[in-house]
């Protein structure tokens, strides 16, 4: 049975389709490193954290590697798969970390930045 992540990887690669290239990572070795790394056609590249389920954690390490990348203007995202296959994303700043840091639930990612198709998401933010 496949876990509400390994859920959320497949409706996002299905949502996107050929619209990128793109790397599923699963590092046990280094702490805090995003789901996916991506480039999208014109060279737009960056990183997202998966998260989906009724409740999740975004980790300090998580959020720290985001933010420590963002802020040097790497483009880093937080989607997360709600249950009714709808998505919420948000770029990752300075600005919206303290919020991030303490976001559990899906309506807490779409409260920081928005909601919509995963394709349309990754596209804009």
């Amino acid at each position: 049975m496949k876990t509400p992540e390994q859920r959320a990887w497949i409706a996002l690669q299905r949502s996107m389709g050929a619209g990128w290239i793109v790397q599923r990572h699963e590092d046990r070795y280094s702490s805090g490193i995003p789901d996916v790394s991506y480039v999208l056609p014109g060279g737009a590249a960056g990183w997202i954290e998966l998260k989906a389920g009724d409740r999740f954690e975004i980790r300090p390490d998580q959020a720290n590697w985001a933010a420590a990348r963002a802020g040097w203007g790497a483009r880093c995202l937080v989607m997360a798969l709600g249950a009714g296959g709808q998505w919420a994303g948000v770029r990752v700043s300075g600005a919206n970390l303290p919020r991030l840091r303490r976001a559990t639930r899906f309506e807490h990612i779409a409260a920081l930045g928005r909601v919509g198709t995963g394709r349309e998401l990754v596209l804009e933010l």
